[in-house]
């Protein structure tokens, strides 16, 4: 970069990779702009596609000032939409764990208390005393269940940090919601 005449200006498609980069190159560039994907490619529209045509078409639309700038977030708020997307992962993969014993449970033919499933002494209990259970099945539930359990700890582990990020906590603050509901901001 220090070879490159200065000041120099670059722009780039925004994609899962942008955010890096941009912090990468910000204090070497007088101005740095990350395109919008979508709007781009309408303005850009070709035949023929690949990385140094593409390249060309985002320097033509930034040296026209026609470039359709998209919001570049600050590192510190990508950091934490990351690990609110890394909680909404675990959440659904815990419901779809859930579920799945749930349905492992009617396949079988297997009569429990819904509302008390996912509560560990029930769900043991249910294992040791039902008859209509098998061998297989058990291991399947145990699995099911063993993967319950790992992933609330992750998830218990990331809500715990977001409750320690005080820029998060400021925004719960202001919008009047509660302590518990910061995972959801």
């Amino acid at each position: 970069m220090k070879t490159l005449p200065q000041p120099w200006t670059a722009a780039m498609e925004a994609t899962v990779f942008t955010g890096w980069i941009y912090d990468h190159l910000q204090p070497h560039a007088a101005a740095l702009k990350a395109a919008h994907p979508l709007m781009l490619r309408a303005i850009a529209a070709a035949k023929k596609k690949n990385d140094r045509i593409d390249a060309s078409k985002i320097c033509d639309c930034l040296r026209c000032d026609f470039l359709p700038e998209c919001y570049m977030a600050p590192a510190a708020i990508r950091e934490r939409r990351r690990t609110l997307r890394y909680r909404n992962l675990l959440v659904r993969q815990m419901v779809q764990m859930k579920n799945k014993i749930g349905m492992l449970l009617m396949e079988a033919g297997v009569s429990y208390n819904k509302q008390r499933l996912h509560k560990a002494g029930y769900f043991r209990e249910l294992l040791a005393t039902n008859p209509d259970i098998n061998e297989g099945l058990v291991s399947l539930l145990r699995l099911c269940r063993e993967t319950v359990v790992r992933l609330q700890r992750t998830e218990s582990a990331l809500v715990r940090s977001l409750e320690r990020d005080s820029l998060l906590m400021d925004r719960v603050e202001l919008c009047g919601a509660e302590k518990s509901s910061a995972n959801t901001v």
